[in-house]
């Protein structure tokens, strides 16, 4: 199955419980997928080492003010397996809990 970009929200659920993180970045292209499976914002990062990972990350929150709010993750050989909605739905899910964890002072 080929990655393509999403139009609809019974499109978005489809794919996203059908295609592995794997064929997304086996497609050869660079697409910004809309998944509207969680209120929650997910940015997956992909071939980077840990600093560079969280150098990516603060540029985006940077860059993006929206982005501030958006839940990390980076591909591992386990969630390269993962369907695109299980992973989205994992990494917003552990977004929520770590969000509602008290902070230290």
């Amino acid at each position: 199955m080929r990655a393509a970009p999403l139009g609809s929200i019974a499109s978005a659920i489809t794919i996203a419980s059908a295609i592995t993180i794997a064929s997304v970045l086996a497609s050869g292209a660079l697409r910004l997928y809309t998944v509207c499976m969680s209120d929650q914002k997910v940015i997956v990062l992909h071939g980077f080492k840990p600093e560079e990972a969280l150098a990516a990350m603060r540029a985006l929150k940077a860059a993006l003010p929206s982005a501030g709010d958006a839940a990390f993750a980076t591909t591992t050989e386990t969630n390269l397996g993962w369907k695109v909605g299980e992973l989205v739905a994992h990494v917003a899910e552990e977004h929520r809990l770590y969000r509602a964890m008290p902070k230290k002072a």
